[in-house]
């Protein structure tokens, strides 16, 4: 999963993700986007312009 804000890219490995029957697109449950989100804010706060995180629940 990659997130992308200004300067900024976060890339999130491991990401525990459903995927619809229907479709094949990914989505991710409340908590996981949450702690998803997070993890991009921490990265973005400590000055990273790139950083690659492993995802671990």
């Amino acid at each position: 999963m990659t997130l992308e804000r200004d300067e900024c890219i976060i890339v999130l490995k491991k990401v525990p993700a459903e995927i619809c029957d229907n479709c094949g697109e990914y989505y991710l449950s409340d908590a996981v986007t949450e702690q998803v989100l997070e993890k991009a804010e921490s990265a973005i706060n400590n000055g990273a312009e790139l950083e690659i995180i492993r995802y671990a629940a």
